[in-house]
């Protein structure tokens, strides 16, 4: 009885799914295997003994992948790498800190990079009020374009928790020097009133807990101390 095969037509091998065998008695000591990327879907024909040793190259997503590293490349990119993603930022001011960043320096090689810490700057003079939200959001608050369906939701779901609006009304606003830091990963910038149809909501205050004898420092008592006139216990 012949041993089961290890790669059977239907079975996957990396990247790769068997569509077809040759039969092994016509082939010699070499089989030849249609196979199907399961990246691209493209299909290709080679040995079988190439397959086992992952010596089998996919062309179309090999070009896509050499035509996406030049655009990297000539774009001068960053990769910012996260557990879930690989985030590319086009602008080094743009960087988030504590991450780890990789510069594209050619088309088959990125450099790691420490990112320093940008500071949050200050928010410009002359405006009633500021408010720190996503960077993208910022022309949308500002009536200047408007967003897809979705992400019109988030942002005014996004404004209405952040926004007093005791009236229902919009206040007009103003995006200043558009000054930006990174928070999270998420670039942030500031938007300004000059109005006070609405404002920002204050920061919830933490309520003050009482001192109780649980909440007392855990702190010894003075030591007793005797003089020579008192009475010993």
């Amino acid at each position: 009885m012949s041993r089961p095969s290890l790669t059977p037509v239907g079975s996957t091998y990396g990247n790769w799914k068997i569509l077809e065998k040759s039969d092994y008695k016509t082939s010699g000591k070499n089989q030849t295997v249609i196979l199907e990327c399961l990246m691209c879907g493209s299909k290709r024909s080679t040995w079988l003994s190439n397959l086992r040793q992952n010596a089998v190259k996919c062309y179309d997503c090999h070009s896509k992948a050499k035509l996406f590293a030049k655009s990297l490349f000539e774009q001068k990119a960053f990769l910012v790498c996260y557990p879930d993603r690989v985030d590319i930022i086009h602008s080094e001011e743009d960087l988030p800190a504590g991450v780890t960043a990789f510069r594209v320096v050619s088309e088959d090689m990125a450099l790691p990079m420490v990112v320093a810490p940008k500071a949050k700057p200050d928010p410009d003079y002359g405006y009633e009020a500021f408010l720190a939200v996503p960077y993208d959001y910022i022309d949308f608050y500002c009536d200047e374009v408007n967003l897809d369906t979705e992400e019109m939701k988030k942002a005014m779901n996004l404004y209405n928790t952040l926004v007093e609006r005791p009236n229902n009304r919009l206040s007009k606003h103003f995006k200043g020097s558009r000054s930006s830091w990174v928070e999270n990963g998420v670039k942030m910038g500031y938007i300004y009133w000059k109005d006070s149809i609405t404002w920002p909501k204050k920061p919830a205050e933490a309520t003050p807990v009482p001192e109780t004898l649980e909440t007392l420092p855990n702190v010894d008592p003075d030591p007793l101390v005797t003089f020579p006139d008192d009475p010993q216990p």
